[in-house]
Formats: C-alpha cells, structure tokens, sequence
C-alpha cells in the first residue's frame, strides 16, 4: 500500500470560550509562544501541521469581542508556522484550518454562511498554506457547503480536504453520501473523526470511493484499555493517505498510535 502520511496531535483550543480567548490572544501578543508550539510538534517529524486557526471566523471571535482581528490572527498562524518550518529545516506541509458554523441562527442566508467559510479561507491562501483544512464539522449537510464555498474561492487551487465528526449515531448512508459527494466535486481528500472506540465498527462502504482518505484519531477513554493492534490493523485496511491526532488523543498516546500503525504497514507490505 501507498505509504500513509502522519500529520500532528490536535493540541490547540477547545470550544470553551476562556481557552478560545487565551488561545486568540497569545497569538496576538505573544507569536513567540506559538512558534514555540509549531517548534514542538516539528520535533516529532510530522508530515503535517495545523495551524489553530480552526475557530478564528466572524461568528466566534465576535463572542470576545475580536472580529476584527481575524485576519491578523490567520495571517501570525500561518507566518509563524512557515517560519518555524524554515527554520528547522523541515519539509513539513502546512494546513491552514477552517471549522464549522455552530450559531443558532438556522435561517442564515447562504451568502452570509459561505462567508464564514472563505474568508478565512482567503487569509490562510494568501499567506501560503500547502493546504486547506476543514474539520469539526457535525452537520454533513454544512461540510458540503463549507466545501463548495472554497472551492468556489480557491482561484489559485490548493489541495483541500475535509473532515466530518463520526459519533456512534452516525449513519453509514451518511458517511457513504460524503464520499460520493467528494468524488463528484474533486476534492483531494475526505477525511473522518473517529473515535478509536468506534473505529472497529466503521462500515465497508469507506473502500468504495475515489477520493483519497484520512482520519483523526480522537478519544475519550484511556487507550490502554483498547486492543490498539485491532484498531490500527482496521484502520490500514482503508488504505487512507492521512493519519491525524483527533480531539481528546494525548500527544504521548499519538505517537503509540502512530508506531502501532507503522509497524502495521510494514506487516502488510511484507505480506504482499
């Protein structure tokens, strides 16, 4: 199988909104401290960074009083991701990071909607990220739109790829209507958070696409009491083409992950 790239940990902010201000904050005032960040996860040779920017649009940082900001705050995420890059001499992609719409306001006009997908969007482009990134995404219906309003912005295409949020309510047909969706419309990867728990159970149709795939890894329990060998054995069987830390994996259970997997490829391979 194609070799799998390993990106990092999900290691910035939360959706409490103290954490998300500290976080918007220190990028302001403190860029030090995020190079210092970017710096860390360089250590562990990932093939994949995200920059925290995955909140950073009108609705949310309108809760702090910060909506004005929000292009400065893409354009410090991404120059000092590059710059940390640069400076370690890595060869690193960079994704810049878009999340989802969580307002209430149900009956916001598509216009307004598709704004808080592309500006952002915008920043991140111009400043030179290898990627776009969507994730977080629970409304499948939402991560369509969030991607036909990059693509529709995206003038000088850069690969694009889009997460949804698994849960144990999820329907197959739903996970089966993504990947058809991202074949129509070409994006370069359709990608799933996953909790490790559940990552047993994930249905077949995931074999049946075009599009490249990825997971995140996320968890909510303590891995030592899951049978990683099982999982990682599942997960390879999908051949996906990214691997990434997911909400709630600790960087230390990560790179167990990682070398669990690693060590999976290289059976597979073997075998064939």
């Amino acid at each position: 199988m194609s070799p799998i790239l390993f990106g990092d940990d999900l290691w910035y902010g939360t959706s409490d909104d103290v954490s998300f201000q500290s976080l918007a904050t220190s990028i302001l005032e403190q860029s030090s401290i995020l190079a210092q960040h970017y710096k860390k996860k360089l250590q562990n040779n990932p093939g994949l960074i995200r920059t925290p920017t995955c909140q950073f649009n009108r609705y949310e940082l309108s809760k702090i009083n910060f909506e004005e900001k929000i292009e400065a705050l893409q354009n410090i995420a991404v120059s000092t991701a590059l710059f940390a890059i640069q400076e370690t001499q890595s060869d690193t992609l960079l994704a810049g990071t878009i999340g989802p719409y969580n307002g209430r306001d149900r009956n916001i006009r598509e216009a307004e909607l598709q704004r808080y997908f592309s500006e952002p969007a915008i920043y991140l482009t111009d400043r030179g990220v290898h990627t776009l990134l969507l994730e977080g995404f629970t409304d499948s219906g939402q991560l369509k739109k969030a991607i036909l309003s990059l693509r529709k912005i995206n003038s000088v295409p850069i690969p694009l790829a889009a997460f949804y949020r698994i849960s144990s309510q999820t329907k197959s047909t739903t996970i089966s209507d993504l990947i058809k969706y991202s074949d129509q419309i070409g994006i370069e990867l359709i990608g799933f958070e996953v909790d490790l728990e559940e990552l047993i159970n994930l249905p077949a149709c995931l074999n049946n696409r075009q599009t490249p795939l990825g997971f995140q890894l996320m968890n909510r329990g303590n891995i030592s009491n899951l049978d990683l060998e099982q999982i990682c054995e599942k997960l390879v069987s999908f051949s996906p083409t990214l691997i990434l830390g997911g909400k709630g994996l600790k960087e230390e259970d990560w790179i167990k992950c990682k070398s669990c997997l690693s060590k999976q490829v290289d059976k597979n391979s073997f075998n064939k």
